[in-house]
C-alpha cells in the first residue's frame, strides 16, 4: 500500500539499503521461514536482532506478532505499543492486534481505545472498521456499532457476508427486527449453508414467533452441520419448546447446558422447559443458576419474576415434588 501510494504521487524511491539494513533483512527473512513452521520463539529472537541492527516499525510489528503467537502476551502488547505512526497502515495493524490481545484479556475499554487509534490511522480499511464495530457490540454500545457498519466505505454493494451478518445482529439487539431480518436474509443468500447464519436467522424467527416453522427448519439444518455447537443446540431446543414439544426440548436443552454450562440464556431456556413438564423445583434451580452468571439486566428482571411467580399458566404435565 505504501509503495503504491508513493508511485501514484510520484514520490521518491527508497534510499539504497545500508549494510546493517541488509543484515537486518536477512534475519527478518529467517524469522519468516521459522514462523512458517510455527517456531515462533526462534522467530522472535531473529527479529530482536533484526530490530537492533535496523530499527523499523515493520520489523517491530512482526516481532510483536511472533511474541503474540508464542503467548508472551505482556511482551507482545509492549511491542505492539512501540510501533510508531509514521506509516499509517503499519501503525493501524499494530493497534488492531493490540486491541485483539487486550480484548482476549477482557480489558475491553483499553481494547476499544486501540481499535479507535487503528481506525483513525486507517479509516478506509474495512477490516479495521469491522473490528471497531465488533468491540462496540461487545460493550453493548449498539448504536455506535451500527454507525460504523453503515459507513459508506463499509456499507457498499460488494460488502461481505460477514458485514451483513454483523449489521443484522446489531439491528436485532436494537429491536429493529424487520431490518435485522432483511440483513440476515441477504447474508444467507450469499452463504446459504452457513450454520451460524442459519442458526441466527432461524432463532430470530422462532423467538419472535414470526416464522416458527421455517425458523425451526433452518435451525435443524444448522445443527446437522454443526452438532457439537452448544449455541445451535440451544436454538434447536428452544424451537422445540416454541412448538410445544416440551419433553424433547428438555433433553435437547440439557445437552446444550452440558456443552455451555456458564451460558445464562441456555440455563434460562432449560428452566422454562423444566417448568412446562412439571419439574418445578429443577426449574427454580436453573433460574437461580442464571442469576449467578451475570445476565443482562432485562434477563435478570425476567428471571426474578419467574422465580417469584413461575411462568404464565400451569405446567403442562407433572406436579411439584
Amino acid at each position: 500500500l505504501a509503495a503504491g501510494r508513493r508511485m501514484s504521487t510520484g514520490g521518491r524511491a527508497p534510499a539504497a539499503p545500508t549494510m546493517p539494513q541488509i543484515a537486518s533483512d536477512a534475519l527478518a527473512f529467517a524469522a519468516m521461514e521459522t514462523s512458517q513452521v510455527d517456531i515462533h520463539q526462534l522467530s522472535a529472537i531473529y527479529l530482536h536482532f533484526a530490530a537492533a541492527l535496523h530499527p523499523d516499525d515493520t520489523i517491530l510489528l512482526r516481532l510483536a506478532e511472533s511474541l503474540d503467537e508464542s503467548h508472551e502476551d505482556t511482551a507482545a502488547r509492549a511491542a505492539f505499543a512501540r510501533v510508531g505512526p509514521a506509516n499509517p497502515i503499519i501503525y493501524a495493524g499494530a493497534q488492531l492486534r493490540l486491541g485483539v490481545s487486550l480484548a482476549e484479556a477482557e480489558r475491553h475499554d483499553e481494547a476499544l481505545d486501540a481499535f479507535l487509534r487503528a481506525d483513525a490511522a486507517a479509516p478506509d480499511q474495512v477490516a479495521v472498521s469491522r473490528m471497531l464495530a465488533g468491540q462496540y457490540f461487545n460493550l453493548e454500545r449498539y448504536e455506535e456499532a451500527l454507525a460504523v457498519l453503515n459507513r459508506p466505505t463499509v456499507n457498499t454493494a460488494g460488502q461481505s457476508v460477514d458485514i451483513r451478518f454483523d449489521r443484522g445482529r446489531t439491528l436485532e439487539r436494537l429491536g429493529r427486527i424487520e431490518e435485522a431480518e432483511a440483513e440476515l436474509w441477504a447474508a444467507l443468500q450469499m452463504a446459504p449453508d452457513d450454520p451460524e447464519l442459519l442458526n441466527h436467522l432461524g432463532y430470530v424467527w422462532v423467538d419472535s414467533g414470526r416464522r416458527v416453522e421455517q425458523g425451526a427448519e433452518m435451525i435443524a439444518r444448522a445443527f446437522a452441520a454443526d452438532p457439537r455447537n452448544g449455541t445451535v443446540q440451544d436454538s434447536l431446543g428452544w424451537a422445540q419448546y416454541r412448538r410445544g414439544q416440551y419433553e424433547t426440548a428438555v433433553e435437547t436443552l440439557e445437552a446444550a447446558v452440558a456443552k455451555q454450562p456458564a451460558n445464562a440464556e441456555i440455563n434460562d431456556h432449560l428452566g422454562d422447559a423444566y417448568w412446562r413438564v412439571g419439574r418445578i423445583r429443577e426449574a427454580g434451580w436453573q433460574w437461580n443458576r442464571v442469576l449467578t452468571l451475570e445476565p443482562e439486566p432485562e434477563r435478570r428482571a425476567e428471571v426474578e419474576q419467574k422465580l417469584a411467580a413461575g411462568l404464565p399458566g400451569p405446567p403442562t404435565t407433572g406436579s411439584q415434588p
